[in-house]
């Protein structure tokens, strides 16, 4: 009987790792033809850094600066995954013009201009150990400003995810812009309007890795941009390791957002192409009620929320009026 037993039990195991197997090395899926976004990054000007700041493993990564140092209030922005920073230059050009905020714009770890390998990182809390130095080096340049943290889409959860960290404390408010609150987040679509395509069956074998304490295989790709071919820019990241993709939005949204005691304002648009922003007011009036919600009727997920006038000033009004 034990001897039954024992085979029974190697056989299962023996399926179970063949399955495992297979879900690791599924096919990547076809990204061909699914890019429907209003969205072409190769119509929006190149802006490189003007700059840089030193992380805590001495790395430095780009930056861009905006703005004089002596005035009250700093920004900072977080881009999104695929891009980098050169989609804020208009915004952050007007911020800077108009209401006297220096606006830093980094490019992420793996994206860029930033040195090092494209679409991964070495653990998974090393973008918000990331976002810790570069306020720290705000810090040392503006000792006397309120500090905001914002991001755009994937920005925007690196930024909620950055609040629910131990390291966040002093930030003075948040902005985020059509943020990635997570999978589990009732604002997330589930194929993300079609900007990327997720290998699932890997992502499920690397969970169970996980699960037992194992991330040796992390590194893996997971996540495929749509972006074709003549709206690709050179610097663009187009693939992400699974250990970048739980690296960027936060583990536990509702947690992060009951964190946040300091003004926060989201901003997106109803026709936002990648999130569900009917969601976003439910989210905040349940998470963070001291939280404002603007939903622009008609306002896409990049370019309108970004650059159209008419946001631009309500980010100037409500950035000014930050305590």
């Amino acid at each position: 009987m034990g001897r039954r037993l024992a085979i029974a039990f190697g056989g299962v195991s023996t399926g179970f790792v063949l399955l495992l197997a297979m879900a690791l090395s599924w096919p990547v899926p076809s990204t061909e033809g699914d890019f429907t976004l209003n969205y072409n990054p190769t119509e929006w000007p190149e802006v490189g850094p003007d700059g840089e700041y030193e992380t805590r493993n001495g790395d430095r990564l780009p930056l861009r600066v905006y703005g004089e140092s002596e005035t009250e209030t700093a920004l900072i922005l977080l881009h999104g995954i695929s891009i980098y920073g050169f989609c804020f230059d208009e915004m952050a050009t007007y911020l800077a013009e108009q209401s006297a905020i220096r606006v830093y714009v980094p490019d992420l770890r793996g994206h860029g201009y930033a040195a090092g390998p494209r679409g991964d990182i070495d653990y998974e809390e090393q973008l918000v150990d990331d976002v810790a130095d570069l306020v720290a080096h705000v810090r040392a340049e503006m000792p006397q400003a309120r500090v905001i943290m914002g991001g755009h889409s994937g920005g925007g959860g690196l930024a909620v995810r950055f609040a629910g960290n131990d390291q966040s404390e002093g930030i003075d408010g948040y902005f985020l812009v059509a943020p990635a609150l997570g999978m589990d987040a009732p604002s997330t679509n589930v194929d993300f309007g079609g900007l990327f395509k997720v290998r699932l069956p890997r992502v499920i074998a690397l969970r169970l890795f996980n699960a037992v304490g194992v991330d040796a295989l992390d590194g893996l790709d997971v996540l495929y941009m749509t972006y074709p071919e003549k709206r690709q820019r050179e610097r663009m990241v187009l693939t992400y390791s699974w250990r970048y993709a739980k690296g960027f939005a936060p583990p536990d949204y509702a947690a992060a957002l009951e964190s946040i005691d300091v003004p926060l304002r989201l901003v997106a648009g109803s026709e936002d192409e990648v999130f569900d922003a009917e969601q976003y007011p439910s989210i905040i009036e349940e998470h963070a009620p001291g939280g404002e919600v603007v939903i622009k009727p008609g306002y896409n997920h990049f370019a309108d929320v970004l650059n159209k006038q008419e946001t631009l000033e309500i980010y100037a009004a409500w950035l000014e009026g930050v305590e």
